[in-house]
């Protein structure tokens, strides 16, 4: 029942073809389990998975004996696509509707994504429950609390549902985290048609682990529709605080409007200030500027996915962080 993916780095492109759902999308199918890169998350950032790589903070050591699980008990063959499976899939793509959203330079376009059309082997639709697991941990959430955010959304008008579940004894499905007795973190009913246009383009939700400060956790997404479509998650994330000010604020910056709709300033008047530079949660620079002395900039990042973004400032010995959210 269970499956693991062995891990290879090999590309294949699947082509969709529906009947009555049409999937207007095709990207490219990864063979390979996600695995851990040898990369800090940025900022604040205690966890980070972007469907490809799983990524911790910079003085975790959840690496160490961290894993996961990708399990099917449906058994199910999807009507969608002879090249998917009935598990959770892993996909890259850079089609503008697929990846989360905005500037490809920015996004790493991986997410992945369960079906729950399924067919018989005579290819006729028919009405089966997806059952699909995917968990990971152990993941341990900082003294001062987190919040636990993931993005999320689903195909055409029908709309798969899902839960989310966080635990403390392990991840293993119908054991450690048991449906209708393990209490659900979040829950997302299914639907048709759909009746919130959100629900088809990639949104962010999140909600509060604080419950679970200073334990070591795991996180499950459990996939639960019955002749849906597909369903899409990416950037799982565990955030420690709430605190704009990551690290001590020496540059005296002042950021606004924060959160923004992608278009803020940033000034100080502290002399020593050499660089300031954007950075999203993988470390990658946006944005970099020289600047001498006091600070008066604007930045525009209204091309890039809404969400969390880190502000560096450096005088060459010491450098500050703060956090920057784009709506």
């Amino acid at each position: 029942m269970r499956k693991l993916i062995p891990l290879l780095f090999l590309l294949i492109t699947t082509s969709t073809t529906f009947a009555q759902k049409v999937n207007s999308f095709i990207p490219t199918r990864l063979e390979n389990n996600p695995t851990v890169l040898n990369k800090s998350a940025e900022g604040d950032t205690v966890f980070f998975f972007d469907g490809n790589y799983f990524l911790f903070g910079e003085d975790s050591e959840d690496g160490d004996d961290f894993d996961f699980i990708n399990v099917d008990f449906d058994e199910q063959i999807p009507a969608a696509s002879d090249t998917y499976d009935s598990d959770w899939m892993f996909f890259y793509s850079t089609d503008a509707d697929d990846f989360n959203p905005g500037d490809l330079s920015q996004d790493s376009a991986f997410y992945f994504a369960a079906v729950s059309w399924f067919a018989d082997a005579q290819g006729n639709t028919i009405a089966e429950m997806a059952d699909n697991w995917f968990a990971m941990g152990p993941i341990t959430v900082p003294n001062q609390g987190a919040e636990l955010s993931w993005y999320y959304k689903s195909v055409g008008q029908w709309i798969d549902g899902y839960d989310v579940y966080v635990t403390t004894s392990g991840m293993e499905p119908y054991l450690d985290v048991d449906p209708g007795v393990t209490p659900t973190l979040y829950q997302k009913e299914e639907e048709y048609p759909c009746t919130n246009p959100n629900d088809t383009i990639w949104n962010r939700y999140s909600a509060s682990i604080n419950d679970w400060a200073g334990e070591r956790v795991y996180v499950t997404f459990h996939h639960t529709s019955t002749d849906k479509e597909m369903i899409c998650l990416d950037n799982v994330a565990v955030i420690e605080t709430n605190d704009m000010n990551i690290s001590e604020n020496f540059a005296n910056l002042i950021i606004s409007p924060n959160p923004s709709n992608g278009v803020f300033t940033i000034t100080s008047n502290t002399p020593d200030i050499q660089t300031i530079e954007v950075v999203n949660i993988l470390g990658e620079i946006i944005d970099i500027r020289s600047v001498n002395g006091s600070i008066n900039e604007t930045f525009d990042l209204t091309s890039l996915n809404s969400g969390m973004y880190f502000v560096r400032s450096s005088n060459g010995s010491t450098e500050s962080t703060q956090r920057i959210i784009i709506k």
